[in-house]
């Protein structure tokens, strides 16, 4: 074997934190902007989706998609 790829590990709950710290100062972004300046990887998207997906459950933030395909809206939700 001449090459060895090795993969980060990427955590749900971590990538909760950084985007609930990031929400938290901004008040609202959309989800494309999580990933300005680099090209992501498809895991990079499936994790930060479901990391969204986990506070939208935990009541602690809103997403908004107006349609199929558009960018999706997330938002610090006002309690």
């Amino acid at each position: 074997i001449k090459h060895i790829l090795r993969r980060d590990k990427i955590s749900v709950r971590q990538r909760m934190k950084t985007l609930w710290l990031t929400i938290t100062k901004r008040g609202k972004l959309f989800f494309s902007e999580l990933f300005t300046g680099k090209k992501p990887e498809k895991i990079d998207k499936i994790v930060s989706f479901l990391a969204v997906l986990e506070l939208v459950r935990n009541n602690d933030i809103t997403a908004v998609q107006k349609g199929s395909f558009e960018d999706i809206l997330i938002e610090e939700k006002r309690k």
